[in-house]
């Protein structure tokens, strides 16, 4: 959280400032400057919301599959959610899973989760934290020794990592707390900002879909939920709003300036008007995400993971879901 606050007042900090002076030295330079842009999107009239139904009912299809998923597959917690024992294993040579688990079977620990990290040198292995700790680390590590002929390996046993039951539970149940409070306050600022709740809450269920979807795709994957994978959550929150204020403002402003015409005009020219932006923003933040979905490890896999499908379905959700929920809702009042 701290890191992506620091990048957040960096980042606004060099387009503000440092990218003004750079375009100014450019300028004085040339005495002309060309920025470039993305042409064929130029003056593009799509009628994007004329096909909000068949968009409003694939989203409810994908977030009843992403929730069902959820409910009867259930999530793969990691260890900071449901307690435990972690035990990072690094052999000399490529180890097979199945061979890892047979050795364990020998001293009661076949049940164990067991998963390569990185590549089949490094294994994870998680347990139900023991009574006696020590002693059943020192068991698992002289099994897998003399398993895999490795005596004199100092480095065998490189991680271990303990979080109680009840830590777990307090962390699981602050994790879904900070993401409802953070919609709130979402809420609260979308009513202020806009002077009109609609606004607000064509943003939180558009914001509510894409988490929905962030998690079937963690439920039918079995990819582990940790607290990384949290703050990508978060992450795809903030980022969907961001694009979905950039559309209401552009509303807000056209419907002061051109009365006469119908909302779903109004909207499809504000979404054409910024079709240009929205593609540039995501196509490089998608870069990012990818290179560290690919080259990032196994560690930052997960957080990857979830901004992947979050840079999707918070550019989508703008348009399918935010959108026509504020149609609806003005529809709604102008029959009543």
């Amino acid at each position: 959280a701290l890191t992506l606050m620091v990048g957040i007042i960096t980042s606004v900090f060099a387009a503000l400032v440092v990218t003004r002076l750079l375009i100014e030295f450019a300028y004085k330079k040339k005495d002309t400057l060309n920025v470039g842009g993305v042409t064929f999107l130029n003056n593009k009239n799509i009628n994007f919301l004329g096909y909000r139904k068949y968009g409003f009912i694939f989203s409810l299809a994908i977030t009843f599959i992403g929730i069902g998923a959820v409910l009867f597959g259930g999530l793969n917690y990691g260890i900071e959610f449901k307690g435990g024992t972690v035990i990072e294993y690094n052999f000399d040579k490529n180890v097979n899973i199945e061979d890892v688990r047979a050795s364990l079977t020998k001293v009661g620990y076949g049940n164990a989760e067991i998963q390569t990290f990185g590549d089949l040198k490094n294994i994870v292995i998680k347990i139900d934290t023991p009574e006696k700790l020590e002693e059943t680390t020192q068991l698992l590590k002289n099994t897998l020794s003399e398993s895999f002929q490795q005596q004199n390996n100092p480095n065998l046993e490189s991680r271990i990592e303990t979080v109680g039951p009840k830590i777990g539970k307090e962390l699981k149940g602050d994790a879904y707390k900070s993401i409802l409070w953070a919609l709130f306050v979402i809420l609260i600022y979308m009513g202020v900002r806009f002077r009109s709740v609609r606004f607000g809450v064509a943003a939180i269920a558009a914001l509510f879909h894409d988490i929905l979807v962030a998690l079937g795709v963690f439920g039918m994957s079995g990819m582990e939920v940790s607290l990384s994978v949290l703050a990508a959550f978060l992450t795809i929150v903030g980022y969907s709003l961001n694009d979905t204020i950039i559309v209401f403002d552009r509303i807000r402003e056209d419907s002061e300036l051109h009365k006469k015409r119908s909302l779903i005009d109004l909207m499809n020219g504000s979404i054409n008007a910024t079709l240009g932006r929205t593609i540039m923003t995501s196509s490089t933040t998608l870069l990012s995400v990818l290179a560290l979905f690919l080259f990032g490890g196994e560690v930052i896999h997960g957080f990857a993971a979830a901004l992947l499908v979050g840079i999707f379905t918070g550019t989508y959700s703008t348009i399918y879901v935010a959108s026509p929920i504020l149609i609806l809702w003005e529809n709604y009042k102008a029959k009543k």
